[in-house]
This record gives structure tokens, sequence and C-alpha cells, in this order.
């Protein structure tokens, strides 16, 4: 008979009629013999044969029992029993009962007989027994450990009715008995054996993805792989082994003492570094005094191939579809084949009988294309070029054409292949961009970079803080930031592991600092100044140790901050004292003060210094920031809120645009709304956008942004992310300001411009840095963006992966034209200028895999009928500043 509900593991009494038969069964001493004699650790297999009808069994019955020397009744016990349940006839349910001394604080005296009664159970299946039908229950009990394994199977059908266990109250004994019930239900002890024999022991791979780990039988061996064991024990006395067959060797890949729970065993990289690609037979043992005593396996597939097509865009020849072919292996694979199965389809635009527009895509060709076919360890590129079909050229009325393709990976042993189909439409047309200087929009204030926690060391390094300070901040040397975000530190936190994520603070006490404090941060923003910059941001993540709520430079969790409201006045007066000395000490003007940081996300857990506040505390801590400033004769503009997402300006709870700057307190002192670009798209920048035209006089900042993901990137895969991020933040959320992260990092993470040596003597500049160059460099404060409009029909390949900006600069008669490119092959465009100058001369930047920053040959061209036209070669995977100036 099957069950009735599905299986749980529930804690829950044996119903009061079976509990007192129960009861009366545990602690009659007549009910029960001892089978045999073992040791702390024990396993009873038993069975028992049903009568045919319930009728003999009106409450219920034991499967199987152990019990401790000179004690009434069983320690833990296997039972089936009954449950009236009126209308619905009688429910069965599946019990794990346990003697009162186990489960503490469960217990209790039964009125006028000083007996204890109460059993604990634990509920494990809902189930009807199938009567007549014979059960073999196996049944484990370590008492050092606590730990219970009960594993119930129909031996007439071969059912497994049940598997599992539970964690009960540790009791540690010499020996444990197997009891023997009497009575026309009792079973048959077949086995006791002295050791705990668990039930399955079910256990998965997981690999690392991005930030979570996730179930797999394809196992990457680059990735960070663990075995998780799936038991319901917090520990068990044996060993778990992972073992791996390959090729007939016997390979351990990961193993535990005394696992449970939901436990994560790391495997072993090295070892997962020299498997053989195949797939292969898994088994997972857990092993007791040197006998497998459960045992599962599965199988994995060891190898990976991953293909990327990036690029397409019509050969210069005008013959072929060109683009990159990358293929990367985890590690050596052999003999993969790799084709290419391409599909063109011809675009019409044609107008039916009446003159409508109709659009319609005929197959033209297909294309398969033989790549390559070799033996791959690591990263594989190759150029291709897929040909045109003959008669592209031919057909008149069209206006662009469609190639899909397909990669097609193969290997001759078993392999997880990840390929993705690729997708372009390109035009006949070279791309036409138009600069029009009379449509203007946003005035630039600027470009900078924070000093968060790197400036404190690289700031006292005296063999490299000099370069260091010329690259960034010096306009001719370096890429000529020119803002820049001094953090005042919360205080040194011990529990905050890494250094750089954790800075000392000027107070001592109330009103009382040192101002020697921050050496390394203070020449560096002094260098800064002496290179030219003028607009700083005083910045805090989180109030100092002695005004915050725990007494920690991290928060606590939950929704609310760690700044008491009762210390809001003092740590206002703390910032503004900052603002007064560094004017008053060095001539440093602060042009901003921000509070606080990401107010929306959870700061705990010691990963650095930070705080969430909620709307009602932001707007508060703003008010008297505000009030002191004003008090302390200071005009330094608040800057708030610095949100994790561009969602939060305008949506969610709360719409930071609406309840702050519509605040009738607050709003007034607010001239700079500040947002992070973090995991942001397109449509959230233009929503954003859109609802900060009803605050014309606040300019927006975006104060923060890197990639967030592992693994140090010195090369055009970050550079074109970071170039494509400030394009679509001045172009589509109007920011004024676009400032990056960590100017300098040391870590393996795309989170820095610049890299140093853990020593402090050595440096290495990335390709981001000298794209972020290609804006700060040139975009200068006080320039304004002007209008771009593209050409139609005009390329997807090019629209997606080619873009314009543009700029007025604050000299007369210059442009700054900004174009990047992240196809793999050159790029033609047309520049236009309407204009009345006789002519213009085009000096390009170029950052690419072979330029830093560096100028290439100056062009100059006449102007015709009021335009300026440069038809212009960008190079593959670039961002190019192109310096115009109008000659008249």
């Amino acid at each position: 008979m099957g069950p009735r509900h599905s299986q749980s593991r529930r804690p829950a009494r044996l119903p009061t009629p079976v509990a007192v038969a129960l009861l009366a069964l545990l602690l009659a001493p007549s009910a029960w013999g001892a089978a045999s004699t073992e040791q702390a650790a024990l396993t009873v297999t038993a069975r028992i044969t049903l009568p045919p009808s319930p009728v003999a069994s009106p409450s219920g019955f034991y499967l199987a029992a152990i019990g401790v020397p000179q004690a009434q009744g069983p320690a833990v016990a296997v039972a089936w029993s009954k449950v009236p349940a009126g209308w619905f006839g009688d429910l069965w349910s599946l019990q794990l009962a346990i003697a009162p001394h186990l489960a503490e604080g469960l217990a209790f005296a039964r009125e006028g007989t000083g007996l204890l009664t109460g059993v604990r159970s634990i509920e494990l299946r809902n189930v009807d027994p199938a009567w007549g039908h014979t059960y073999e229950t196996r049944l484990a009990y370590d008492s050092e450990h606590g730990t219970v394994a009960v594993t119930v199977t129909d031996i007439t059908t071969g059912e497994q009715v049940y598997a599992g266990g539970a964690d009960v109250r540790p009791h540690p004994v010499a020996q444990l008995l197997a009891l023997a019930p009497d009575g026309r239900t009792a079973y048959d002890i077949i086995e006791a054996r002295p050791l705990f024999a668990p039930g399955p022991v079910r256990w998965r791979l997981l690999q690392r993805s991005g930030n979570a780990l996730l179930a797999t039988e394809n196992v990457n061996r680059r990735a960070e792989t663990v075995v998780r064991l799936q038991v319901p024990w917090k520990s068990m006395p044996g060993t778990f082994q992972l073992t791996a067959v390959v090729e007939g060797r016997r390979i351990v890949l990961a193993s535990a003492h005394g696992p449970g729970a939901a436990l994560d065993i790391p495997v072993a990289p090295e070892l997962l570094r020299e498997l053989p690609a195949g797939r292969y037979p898994v088994e997972g043992a857990y092993i007791v005094d040197g006998e497998v005593v459960s045992h599962m396996a599965q199988e994995m597939t060891v190898g990976r191939v991953e293909t990327r097509l990036t690029g397409l865009a019509v050969h210069r020849d005008g013959k072929a579809v060109a683009g990159m072919l990358e293929v990367e292996t985890d590690g050596p694979v052999p003999q993969v084949a790799v084709d290419l199965e391409a599909t063109f389809l011809l675009h019409l635009m044609q107008r039916d009988h009446v003159g409508v527009p109709q659009a319609s895509r005929i197959r033209l060709a297909d294309s398969a294309l033989p790549v390559f076919s070799q033996s791959l360890d690591g990263s594989h590129r190759v150029p291709v070029q897929i040909p045109l079909p003959a008669d592209v050229t031919s057909r008149s009325g069209h206006t662009e054409y469609a190639v899909d393709v397909r990669v097609v990976a193969q290997t001759p042993v078993p392999v997880h292949i990840v390929s993705e189909p690729v997708s372009a439409t390109f035009a006949w047309q070279t791309p036409v961009f138009t600069v029009d200087p009379a449509v203007t929009y946003q005035v630039i204030d600027g470009f900078g970079a924070s000093g968060a926690w790197w400036a404190q060391y690289v700031g006292l390094a005296e063999g490299i803080r000099e370069d260091i300070a010329d690259l960034l901040f010096s306009p001719t040397h370096g890429i000529g930031l020119s803002q820049y975000r001094y953090h005042a530190g919360a205080g040194i936190q011990p529990e905050i592991r890494d250094p750089w994520r954790t800075a000392e603070t000027f107070e001592v006490d109330r009103g009382v600092y040192d101002w020697s404090r921050d050496p390394g941060g203070r020449w560096m923003l002094l260098a800064a100044k002496e290179r030219g910059v003028e607009d700083f941001t005083l910045f805090s993540l989180s109030p100092p140790q002695r005004l915050s709520a725990n007494g920690k430079t991290f928060a606590d969790e939950g929704a609310t901050s760690n700044l008491k409201p009762e210390n809001y006045a003092e740590y206002a007066q703390y910032l503004a004292d900052i603002i007064k000395h560094f004017d008053e000490e060095y001539g440093v003007r602060f042009s901003a003060v921000s509070p606080l940081n990401e107010p929306e996300w959870d700061w705990s857990g010691g990963g650095q210094e930070g705080s969430q506040y909620s709307l009602d505390e932001i707007i508060a801590l703003g008010k008297v920031l505000a009030e002191t400033l004003e008090r302390e004769g200071l005009d330094t503009p608040l800057l708030l809120p610095e949100a994790g997402d561009w969602a939060f300006v305008y949506g969610s709870d709360r719409n930071y645009a609406d309840a702050l700057l519509g605040d009738p307190d607050l709003g007034p002192h607010l001239s700079l709304l500040a947002v992070h670009s973090y995991w942001s798209t397109d449509a959230h920048r233009m929503a954003a956008a859109q609802k900060m035209k009803e605050y014309p006089h606040v300019r927006l900042w975006m104060t923060e942004w890197c990639e967030m993901r592992t693994g140090r990137d010195l090369g055009m895969d970050q550079a074109l992310n970071l170039a494509r991020t400030i394009h679509a933040d001045l172009t589509l959320a109007g920011v004024s300001s676009w400032q990056f992260w960590l100017a300098v990092s040391r870590h393996d993470y795309r989170d820095g411009l610049l890299y140093v040596t853990p020593d402090y003597t050595a440096y290495e500049t990335s390709k981001a840095f000298w794209a972020m160059g290609n804006f700060s460099r040139f975009i200068r404060p006080g320039a304004r963006r002007v209008a771009v409009q593209t050409s139609a029909p005009a390329s997807v390949a090019y629209q997606s992966s080619t873009v314009v900006s543009a700029f007025l600069a604050p000299e007369p008669d210059q442009l700054i034209v900004v174009a990047i490119n992240e196809l793999t092959t050159p790029a033609p465009i047309e520049l236009v200028i309407p204009t009345d100058a006789a002519a213009a001369t085009l000096t390009p930047h170029i950052t690419s895999a072979a330029h830093d920053l560096e100028p290439g040959e100056a062009r100059t061209v006449l102007a015709e009928g009021g335009r300026i036209r440069a038809t212009v070669q960008l190079h593959p995977q670039s961002v190019t500043t192109f310096v115009i100036t109008l000659e008249r």
C-alpha cells in the first residue's frame, strides 16, 4: 500500500494512545530481551512478517530496537504506529521512538504514578504498512555522537520505504544491546554489528559559478569543486571518501572524517587538473574501521570545451564575414574538431501595390566551414572568414542581410561542450555618426576615482608613489583624473581581516583629533592637488567606532543603521571638522561630502567598513549634516545617497529622487545625487534620467563602478566594458561626473585601474586605466556633451559594437569625440560635423591591445557644404579619442 503523505522528518509526539502503548512496552522489562552485547556503536538488522490483517495489531508494533545495560526499555527504536482519524479511518506513521533520557526537556512525570511519560518521537514517514509483507529494518546507533540511522525495506516488493535518520542526545556507554521484543508481531534479529552503518550516504558534486555553487555532473577542471554530503546528522564517526575510477586506477579526490549535515568537502584542485578528459564512474563511500558500510556511485564528465565567436563584421574586401573564434578548454582535450555552420538571410524592404513598406527574409544559402581539428590545452584563437553568397550583391531593393552562425565542436571522448549560436545583421553602408554642436546636454564636472584603503599604504611607498600620482592625476604624463574621493576612515577594526578594507580615523575622542594620522592618504591627496586636481569629495563608509551602535565599523544584520540617532550630530560635526581642517591646513576645499555609501545593502559580516541605512535614517542624517555645515559656515554640498543601483533613483520602496529631493527640509540642501552603476541596465539608466528631469537643478554623479568579477584583467576585456559603461552613463543617464571605484588595487579582482605588488615596490597598468584616460584626459571639467546621430540603415553589429559620444571642450573651436569599437576587426566609420569652419584637424589617441592611449597621425579635412566629413578606421577592440580642432 502506497504512502498517503510525502516523506518528512518533523519532530512530533506519538499520538496519545500510541504513546501510552509504546511507553508501557518500553518500561516493561519482561517485554524485551537482550539478543547480543555489543560496543558503543551498534547496527541491528531485523525482519518482521506482518499478519495478513491489521486486526492482529490494533495499536502498533516495533521493527527494531537498541538499548543500554540496566535500562528499562530501548534507547532508540523504530515503530509503526496507528493513529485513529475519525471519518478518515486509521493513519499509520513510521516513527523513531527515543527514550526520555536521550531527549532532554521532552519527558514529564505522569500524574499520580511517578513514571516518566511523553516519549519523544520523530515522524519518519506517514505510510501504511502492507499487511502480510515482510519488512527488513536496519537500525544504527552511535551513542557517543548521538547519531541514529534507519532504513526500512519491503522485502516482498523490494521497495525502500524509508532511508534517513536523526541526531539525538549523546549518551556514551561501554556497550549497546540489540533488543528483541516478545509478542505476535515480534521481529527477528538477523544481524548485530559493532559499528555505525548508516543507510545511503547521499552526495553530489558542486562547482563554483560566479558567487554560487551549482550541482553538476560536468566537471570543469579549473573551477572550485566540492562534494556536498546530504545526510541528516551533524557528525558521524566514520570517514567519507570520494574516489574516481580512471583508466583502471582509483584516485581519491576528497575525504573527510566525521562528516555530517550539508558539509562541503573540497576536491583537491591539483587532482582535478591531472584527470584526463572523459567520462568516469565516481564512488562515494562511508568507511568505518576500514570497512565500506555505505556506498553511492554516479558518473562524471571531466573536461570542458567552450567556444565563442565574437566580432562578426563584413571583411574589408566585402567578400566575407569575418570574426574571431575563441576555443577554450579547462585542460588537455584530445582532437577538438570545430566547424562553423552558417545560414545567410536576405532582408528585403519592398512596397506593396498601395505603397506600404513590407519586410521579408529570404534564405539565400547555407555554408559549412571546417576550422581546425587538433588537441587543445587552454585558450586558442583563430580568425575566421565565412564567404558571402555570390548573389548577395546582385539583388535589388535590399537594405541589409543577416548571417546566423553555429559553432559545432566535437571530441573523441565525452566532454562538456558549451557553445551559443551567433547572429549578426549587416548593412552595405559605412555607418555615419553626425556630431551636432548646436544640440547640447549636461556640463561635465569631471572624471575620478577613490582613495579608499589603498592610499594609506601606497602614499607611504616612496619607491612608487610619485609614479602612481603622475599616472593618475597628470594630464600630460598620465590619464589626468580631475576628481578624487578622499576616504575618511572609521578606525582600524581587527575583525575586518583584509587591511585594505579598514582605515584609521583622525578622531581620538569627542572633538579631539590626531591630524598626523593617515599620512599616506594625506600625501596622495596633496599629490593630486599638486598635479592640478581641484574637485575633491570627502566620503565616509562608516561612522567612527566611538559613534557606532555596536562599537564596530561594520554593521550588525538588520535594516537599520549602525549609527544611533542620538549620535547624528556628533558624526556631522566630525565630518565638518575634517572639512575645516583640510581647508585651513592644506588649502583643500572639498566640493562634496558623502556620509554614507550604498545604504540599501547589508554591511554585516566584517568584510569591510560599511553600514546600511533606512530611507528615513538617510533623510534624518542628511538634515543634521546640512544644519551642521551651515552653522559652521561651510558651503560644502551634500552628496547623497551613493545608491547601489540606478533603479533606486526612481523605483522600489526607496525612490531616492522624490524621497530626498522632494523632502521640504532636506531637498533645498541637495544639488547633487550620487548613484553607482553596478548591475545596471540601459533601461534603468533611461528611467532614472527621465525622473531627474523633474529636478533640473540637481546634477547626477556616478561615483563608483568596477566589474565586480574575480580574476585580475589587464587587457581589453575590462577596458571595453568600462568604456561602454561610461558611454551609457554619459549618454543615457546624463551623469556629469563618472568615478571609478579603486584607483589602485592589490587583489586578484577587477576592481582597480592600477595594481601594486604586496610589498609596494612595483606596479602595473591595465588597459582599463588607459581607456579611462580616453575620457578623463581629454574631457575636462566644463566640457559639454553634444548630440550624436547615427545613420540609418546601419549595421546592427555596428550599433551594438561601435558607439560614439562627443563633447564641446572648454577651449574654443575644439571638439572631443570618443569612439568605441568592440569588434575584433577594424571598423570604418564616417564622422560628420556641421560647421561654418573652413577645415578641421583630427588627432586620434588610441587604446587597444597594442596601444596605451597613444596618439595617432593627425589629419586635416576641408569643409564642404558647411560640413566636415572624415572617414576613419577604428582599430579592433579599441577606444579612440579624436581631438578635433576647427580652423576658421
